[in-house]
């Protein structure tokens, strides 16, 4: 009973409170890993396997390919403050699957406080974003970002998450909590979505919906999938042509500059980088006037894609050894069936929002995606080994 308890509070506190204020999220981590140690000392084994050892593997390489850009840092107190997000990721990611592995908590425990979650940031996002609340002591849509989550493009690559676990149980007729409340929250989340005005978000639910729709009795079907978003994007770069003024806009003209900023970063400094949260410090060497007729200069920002980010700070090989990690790990879970597939698109529509955001390289949104990839891979590891014996 007392574990029972302190697992639900650990829970509460990594995914409700952790959302409104990040050191509880820490705070949550903490619990969470106490419980792992509680089933370790009660079964006085880890439960290490190949998959975890793998895994393990490649999270020491990634961590010391980060260690190449220390050679060029010129603020090393930055480039380890941001490190240690990283390294606390994989922490995070191990912690996750052998939580799940130990049967110490359950996937469907966890989406329902993860949702909770959203739900309550959700709400003060937007009671921070309705002006006509300004006498109730809530700020403006400026001050939408006070909170760690709020009503913003960062918090969208989160909630995209939950928002397609949602649809994909209604895909498949089962419910999370009651079928009107599911229905409610999908219709919340999508316009919170819509007014995070995130397009790279919206662009991801895409996604994550063509993964959807390529299920068949059979599973997924990647020729499927690779068809419908062919045409999906064919309709897109038409769309980009005939509105090329919306297109073109200065916010999506600075990121295409960055882009290219950073690509030849990258180039220039092609094994090590420059290391991680160095960039502004080289900002004389790329700074530039924004494209397409702008005559202000580039803003000292993240790449606002985290591939280019990633090769420009920690070199062309480590960023290589990243896209490895994440196609072998997609790859690994593209198999499954089960009615945790949304997650599954949910983390892929992640990523592709980090093409155009900078969410992969925050903290607050970092730890959620790694937490739900080792949970969903202990998830996927069970399902075969249930399916084999059935």
């Amino acid at each position: 009973m007392l574990i029972k308890i302190f697992r639900y509070s650990a829970l509460a506190v990594f995914f409700i409170f952790g959302m409104l204020k990040l050191p509880l999220g820490y705070t949550g981590i903490i619990m969470l890993l106490i419980l792992l140690i509680y089933g370790i000392a009660r079964d006085r084994k880890l439960e290490w396997d190949r998959t975890s050892l793998l895994f393990g593997l490649f999270f020491l390489v990634l961590g010391g390919t980060l260690l190449l850009g220390l050679t060029q840092a010129v603020n090393t107190g930055r480039f380890f403050s941001e490190a240690e997000k990283y390294w606390g990721s994989f922490l995070i990611f191990l912690t996750a699957y052998f939580l799940m592995k130990k049967h110490l908590i359950r996937v469907s425990q966890v989406v329902k406080f993860f949702i909770g979650g959203l739900f309550v940031t959700s709400v003060l996002g937007w009671l921070r974003m309705i002006p006509h609340l300004r006498y109730l002591g809530f700020a403006d849509r400026a001050a939408r970002l006070d909170t760690p989550l709020g009503i913003c493009n960062n918090y969208a690559s989160v909630l995209i998450i939950g928002l397609l676990i949602l649809l994909y149980l209604k895909k498949e007729k089962k419910t999370l909590f009651l079928p009107w409340i599911d229905w409610g929250l999908i219709v919340f989340f999508i316009l919170s979505v819509f007014f995070s005005q995130s397009d790279a978000a919206m662009l991801g639910v895409v996604v994550g919906v063509v993964m959807m729709v390529s299920m068949s009795r059979e599973g997924f079907r990647f020729k499927r999938f690779a068809v419908i978003l062919s045409i999906l994007i064919l309709l897109f770069v038409t769309l980009v042509f005939v509105a090329r003024p919306y297109f073109l806009r200065r916010g999506n003209a600075v990121r295409l500059g960055l882009w290219q900023a950073y690509s030849e970063t990258a180039l220039k400094y092609p094994v090590t980088g420059v290391g991680l949260r160095q960039m502004r410090y080289h900002y004389d060497e790329w700074r530039r006037p924004i494209p397409f007729g702008y005559r202000e200069d580039l803003p000292s920002m993240d790449a606002h894609n985290f591939i280019l980010q990633y090769a420009a700070e920690n070199g062309i090989p480590a960023a290589l050894f990243l896209l490895l990690f994440l196609g072998y790990y997609f790859s690994r879970t593209s198999g499954y069936r089960g009615r945790w597939f949304g997650l599954y698109c949910g983390l892929a529509a992640f990523l592709v929002q980090a093409f155009f955001s900078n969410n992969f390289h925050i903290i607050r949104q970092m730890m959620y995606f790694w937490f739900f990839m080792g949970l969903f891979l202990a998830e996927i590891v069970i399902y075969k080994r249930e399916k084999r014996e059935t």
